[in-house]
């Protein structure tokens, strides 16, 4: 039980899997992530969401959500 632990820990701790884990960063103007965050706030998210059920559920018109 031991020796499974250590086979265990070892493969996870190999630099190989290290580096996997590693993102890699990239740099944004203060403009773009300004429109990032806009894209992707809870406000756009429910505007999109709500524009997109009333597409699809027949009993509303889908132009009054605009």
């Amino acid at each position: 039980m031991k020796l499974y632990c250590i086979i265990a820990l070892s493969l996870l701790l190999r630099p190989e899997t290290a580096t996997a884990q590693q993102e890699e960063s990239i740099t944004l103007s203060l403009q773009q992530a300004i429109e990032i965050a806009q894209e992707n706030s809870p406000e756009a998210q429910a505007a999109r969401h709500t524009y997109r059920a009333a597409y699809w559920n027949p009993g509303t018109e889908w132009t009054e959500t605009i």
